[in-house]
């Protein structure tokens, strides 16, 4: 029987388990921001759109992991790991500005610009193998649909 531990896609699983528990995290300190404002949240928090965007960019990167994981198709290391990677990194810029959007540094925008090429890479990529073993297994449900036809004529 095949367990968690087994599974090479694992880390989909993991990361967007932690992104998740981060936009939950984030729904919360939005909730102090503005709903139920506490000093200490609303003394840090400089720009709420931009908390608000990492929170919802964390929800969808989260949910893209478990649908990339969902498919059940094995992946390539690089491409899980760039995956990884991205769905912290991409939505960290945003909260990155929440904090402080007046830093807009060249480091920043270096970080940023990585970070998308990496997310880039790793979402495209997966798409890519999980399209083409579609493309493969309809060819070979084809392929032997048509041998079965023709070996009972």
């Amino acid at each position: 029987m095949e367990t968690i531990n087994d599974d090479p896609n694992r880390i989909l699983l993991q990361a967007g388990m932690a992104v998740l528990l981060i936009a939950l995290a984030l729904a919360w300190t939005l909730v102090f921001t503005r709903a139920i404002p506490i000093d200490i949240v609303t003394n840090v928090i400089a720009d709420y759109p931009r908390l608000l965007q990492a929170h919802i960019d964390f929800l969808l990167m989260g949910a893209l992991l478990l649908g990339f994981y969902g498919a059940r198709v094995p992946l390539p290391k690089s491409v899980r790991g760039a995956m990884a990677i991205g769905v912290f990194t991409n939505p960290a810029g945003f909260l990155y500005l929440a904090l402080w959007p007046e830093l807009i540094t060249d480091a920043f925008l270096a970080f940023s610009i990585v970070s998308f090429v990496i997310t880039t890479y790793g979402f495209g990529m997966a798409c890519v193998v999980i399209l083409r073993s579609t493309v493969s297994r309809r060819a070979e449900s084809f392929a032997a649909g048509r041998a079965a036809a023709t070996s009972g004529a």
